[in-house]
C-alpha cells in the first residue's frame, strides 16, 4: 500500500466514535513489513501521534493519527505483549506472539512513558534477514578468511563493534552457521551456547539462552554460570560493563572461544574501550584474537542509480552494503596496548599490518558507485 493510502486508511480506522485500534495497529505493522522495516515506532505528540519505521537504518515517516486514539492503540500493543494496560508510569517490555499479524515473525514491544503519553517501539525480528552465511555478508576474501580462522581457534575472544543497527547480530549468526558447518565437515561437534537479549533465531546445534535482568540474570552472571556447562564456544550478546568484560576475558584465557559485541568507534577503539572498562592490558592481549568493526551504509538503487523510483520508494537507495575493518592481535599491537598507547598510535600499527580502515572502504564504495559520500559520512560519524 502506498504511503498516502496508509494515511487515509489510518484516519478511517481511528475516526472519532468508531476507533478500531486492532485494525489500525495491524495496518501499521503490515505496512512496516511491506517496507522491509526493522522497527516501528509510535510517538505521542501534543496534538497527534506519529508512526515511523526504520528502513535500511534510516527513520522514515509512515503516518499520523489523532491524539485521542493513541491510548487505544497503545493498549492493543500491551495486550498482545502481555503487559499491564493500566500502568502508564513505568517502562514495560514484552514479546508479541509470532502469529499475531498473520506472519511467522517475532516482535518485541517496548513501552516508555513520556509527557504526552506512552511511546511504543516495536522491533521486528524477521528470520529471513538473519539467514546469511559467511560468504553472503559482503566481506572481502581476505577479511572473510581471517575471520573464519579466528573462530576456528579453540580459545580466545573475537569482538564485533559498531553502532546499533550495523549488522553485528547478522554477522554473529553467520559465524554460528559457519562454525556448525565446519564442525559437521570435521565430524567434531563443539558445545556452542549463546547468551542473548533476546534470542532472535534458533539454530539446530546451538543452545540458546536469554538474560533476565529483572530476575538478576545479566550477561556477566549468565556467562559465569554457563562456564560450568562444559561449553566450547560462548556467544555473549554484548559486553556492557566491567564485570561482563572481565568474565569474557577470563573465559577466553581458559580454553573457551568467546564471540561478543562491544561499543566502540573502530576496531582499535575496542582495545581502548576495554582499558577504560578496567580490564588489565595483559588480559586484553592474552585473550582478544580478532576485532571486526562494521557499518552499513545504504546501497544506491540499481534500478534508478539513485534518482528515485518505485522500486526504492523514491529514496534512491535499496538495501545496504557492508563496510568492515578487521584487526588481529599481533606482538606489535600487544606491546602498544601494554604501553597504553593512544588510539591513533594503535591504529597506525594496525594499518602497517594491513588493516583497511572504514573510511578507505567507504571511499572505494563511492568510487564504485555503490553508495554516496553523504551516506559514508553518515555511518562513519562516530568512527
Amino acid at each position: 500500500m502506498r504511503e498516502e493510502h496508509v494515511q487515509d486508511e489510518l484516519g478511517r480506522l481511528l475516526a472519532p466514535g468508531r476507533v478500531d485500534a486492532t485494525a489500525a495497529l495491524e495496518l501499521l505493522i503490515r505496512q512496516a513489513l511491506a517496507m522491509g522495516a526493522s522497527d516501528l515506532t509510535i510517538e505521542p505528540r501534543a496534538d497527534r501521534f506519529e508512526a515511523t519505521v526504520r528502513r535500511d537504518g534510516v527513520i522514515v515517516p509512515l503516518a499520523e493519527g489523532p491524539r485521542d486514539a493513541l491510548p487505544n492503540v497503545v493498549n492493543r500493543v500491551k495486550v498482545l505483549a502481555g503487559l499491564l494496560t493500566y500502568r502508564h508510569d513505568l517502562p514495560q517490555e514484552g514479546r508479541i506472539p509470532a502469529d499475531s499479524f498473520g506472519a511467522d515473525l517475532d516482535f518485541r514491544a517496548a513501552i516508555y512513558p513520556t509527557s504526552y503519553g506512552d511511546r511504543v517501539a516495536i522491533r521486528i525480528f524477521n528470520p529471513s534477514h538473519k539467514d546469511y552465511e559467511l560468504p553472503d555478508l559482503g566481506l572481502d576474501d581476505e577479511t572473510r578468511d581471517r575471520l573464519s580462522a579466528a573462530v576456528s581457534r579453540p580459545e580466545g575472544v573475537v569482538l564485533l563493534t559498531g553502532p546499533a543497527g550495523s549488522g553485528k547480530t547478522t554477522t554473529i549468526y553467520a559465524l554460528l552457521r559457519h562454525m556448525l558447518r565446519m564442525d559437521a565437515e570435521r565430524r567434531a561437534r563443539r558445545n556452542i551456547i549463546t547468551i542473548e537479549d533476546p534470542v532472535e533465531t534458533l539454530l539446530n546445534g546451538v543452545t540458546h539462552t536469554t538474560i533476565n535482568e529483572a530476575a538478576g540474570l545479566d550477561f556477566a552472571r549468565a556467562l559465569r554460570s554457563l562456564l560450568r556447562q562444559d561449553p566450547n564456544v560462548l556467544v555473549v550478546g554484548e559486553i556492557r560493563d566491567h564485570e561482563t568484560a572481565r568474565a569474557a576475558m577470563a573465559a577466553g584465557l581458559s580454553g573457551h572461544l568467546v564471540i561478543s559485541t562491544i561499543h566502540a568507534g573502530s576496531a582499535c577503539g575496542v582495545f581502548s574501550r576495554l582499558l577504560e572498562m578496567g580490564i588489565e592490558p595483559y588480559q586484553i592481549t592474552g585473550a582478544v584474537t580478532a576485532v571486526l568493526a562494521q557499518r552499513l551504509p545504504r546501497r544506491l538503487c540499481a534500478a534508478c542509480g539513485g534518482r528515485g523510483c518505485d522500486s526504492c520508494r523514491s529514496t534512491g537507495f535499496d538495501g545496504r552494503l557492508l563496510l568492515a575493518e578487521f584487526a588481529s592481535m599481533s606482538s606489535d599491537l600487544a606491546e602498544g596496548i601494554r604501553a597504553h598507547m593512544r588510539l591513533q598510535d594503535l591504529q597506525a600499527i594496525a594499518l602497517r599490518q594491513g588493516m583497511v580502515p572504514l573510511a578507505r572502504q567507504g571511499q572505494r564504495a563511492v568510487e564504485a558507485s555503490l553508495t554516496t559520500e553523504q551516506e559514508v559520512r553518515r555511518v562513519l560519524a562516530d568512527a
